[in-house]
């Protein structure tokens, strides 16, 4: 052999098989594209926590989450300081898709120790290196949904070596964001106690705020209220009715104010304020939404992730039964009645879906990805105006388009079950654990 090429051989050695992989990787990944819209998180001790259940919502929305762009290369890097040698650090990072209908995507992750990846809230794989590599790889394929999907990644590291990179095939398309679409018209003060949902009274022209107060479960009695207000976002009565067990969705049929409270369904006198009966629905997790059809039947969601109990309920003929229940279906917070169909958010699979009113029949809009979908209304335009809970708010076409009109993460507070008035264009949003309700304009 030449000395020249002895001399090139030895000089290969001597290169880190850290980046020997990432350049033998960026020459394989073709036509795989690199994903480079992410945000990831601060890193924390994540010692005693579990690694394979994706993150609840509240954890979601607490942290600080900082868009990353990825180096030339494609690659993040996690820097932190180190903790004592035995302890584990973490760090989440994300990233949202579109896909245009159902399809398989071919990634390839490739990361420095330890890490979990799931889709849309589900876990899809956990690996570990060997002691003796300082870097590994992982080639896998995605079945997405038609709509957002979401790549979560807890990754975990016990050393200074932190990093990843994720390519695709298909080309992950980024979600269409346009919050010129929105501008806040109006808010209230602060003066709510995690309020969860607003209801509009036509015939009264002004609105009822449930305050849920998430912190009930600490009070000697139920400190839950409905509040009036108008359409300036001015407190006309702050607690009109009060003593609510944590009320959650609220809807009017002739005169009658229909709550959820937790142990059933409470109803009022629009005109008097008085109550006039209640309703005990039994053997149920979390009671949470509830929408009236042209009929006068009464939908009641309940929250639970358990197959075996009933996803909706209905009150008909004075009397409340079990409606729909099906092991495709669960964690159901958000329901709407528009054109003969029960819209509902699938939050145990990320779905917005259409129960049929008649046949039952159920039908996928689109997907929504991971999270609580917990506000669902119509737009003038017949457009699908949905709001995660961690604070986006979404336009979506029937056709299952999706653009992000608005995302309350920014003013640093959540996105409940708000109340849409067709008159104003208005979006008006309880912002839970902002404790207020802002109006949102519809700039369109």
């Amino acid at each position: 052999m030449k000395i020249s090429g002895i001399i090139a051989l030895l000089s290969l050695s001597a290169i880190p098989c850290w980046l020997l992989s990432r350049q033998y990787h960026e020459i394989n990944d073709f036509p795989s594209a690199i994903v480079r819209e992410w945000e990831v998180s601060a890193t924390f001790d994540m010692s005693g926590l579990t690694k394979d259940i994706y993150p609840h919502f509240s954890t979601i929305f607490n942290t600080r989450w900082e868009h990353v762009i990825p180096d030339s290369a494609g690659w993040i890097d996690i820097s932190r300081r180190r903790g004592i040698n035995t302890s584990a650090y973490g760090a989440f990072g994300r990233t949202f898709f579109i896909s245009g209908n159902d399809a398989q995507y071919k990634i390839t992750v490739e990361y420095s120790e330890e890490i979990i990846l799931f889709l849309n809230g589900k876990l899809i794989q956990q690996n570990r290196i060997n002691k003796e590599n300082t870097h590994e790889l992982i080639e896998t394929e995605l079945s997405v949904k038609k709509g957002l999907n979401e790549l979560f990644i807890f990754i975990i590291s016990q050393s200074s070596n932190w990093g990843f990179r994720v390519s695709s095939f298909p080309m992950m398309r980024s979600l269409d964001v346009d919050h010129t679409l929105t501008y806040i018209l109006d808010e209230t003060e602060s003066d709510f106690l995690t309020p969860g949902s607003v209801l509009y009274d036509p015939l009264k022209e002004l609105f009822y705020v449930a305050s849920y107060d998430y912190m009930y479960y600490t009070k000697g009695s139920p400190s839950g209220y409905i509040s009036k207000m108008n359409s300036n976002a001015k407190i006309l009565d702050h607690k009109w009715i009060g003593g609510l067990f944590a009320p959650t969705g609220m809807c009017l049929y002739k005169n009658k104010l229909y709550i959820i409270v937790r142990n059933g369904l409470i109803v009022f006198d629009t005109r008097k304020g008085h109550y006039i009966t209640q309703y005990d629905i039994i053997n149920t997790e979390f009671l949470n939404d509830i929408a009236v059809d042209s009929h006068g039947r009464i939908y009641i969601s309940d929250a639970s992730n358990d197959p075996s109990r009933p996803d909706i309920y209905i009150l008909e003929n004075d009397e409340v039964r079990p409606w729909y229940q099906s092991d495709q279906v669960s964690g159901i917070n958000s329901i709407h009645v528009y054109k003969g169909k029960l819209l509902i958010g699938n939050n145990s699979e990320g779905l917005l879906q259409a129960i049929d009113l008649k046949d039952k029949h159920i039908t996928t809009i689109c997907s929504l990805g991971a999270g609580v979908i917990y506000g669902i209304k119509v737009d003038n335009n017949g457009n699908y105006l949905v709001s995660h809970w961690e604070g986006k708010i979404f336009r979506i076409t029937p056709q299952g388009g999706i653009t992000e009109i608005f995302d309350t993460r920014l003013e640093g507070y959540n996105a409940a079950d708000f109340e849409f008035s067709k008159e104003s264009n208005t979006l008006y949003i309880p912002t839970f654990l902002g404790d207020k309700v802002v109006a949102l304009k519809l700039n369109y």
